[in-house]
């Protein structure tokens, strides 16, 4: 893209990238096919809280390191580092059954 032998349509995450700001989300730009991609770590359901938690923060720790993030930002992706509970409702959001393409 950056040499102008592609062109961005559309980016498909939830929101615009920090990559390219000007570049709209399929969701803006009206694609049916809108999905984003997830990455995350999962555990047991009978892993104690505090666990989860501590997991959590260092994942977050991880993915928001200047060093992780510019990487994964060079890479077209957008570190994150939520709660258990946000992520339990974004997969929750995600995965709920509903109109395909």
């Amino acid at each position: 893209m950056k040499s102008g032998r592609l062109r961005a349509l559309a980016v498909a995450g939830a929101k615009r990238t920090e990559l390219m700001p000007e570049l709209p989300t399929m969701k803006e730009a009206a694609s049916k096919a809108w999905r984003s991609l997830v990455v995350g770590l999962l555990a047991p359901a009978a892993t104690p809280r505090e666990i989860v938690r501590a997991l959590a923060d260092a994942v977050a720790k991880a993915a928001n390191s200047p060093e992780r993030a510019k990487r994964l930002l060079e890479q077209g992706a957008e570190p994150v580092g939520n709660t258990p509970e946000e992520f339990d409702r974004q997969l929750r959001e995600e995965v709920a059954p509903g109109p395909r393409c």
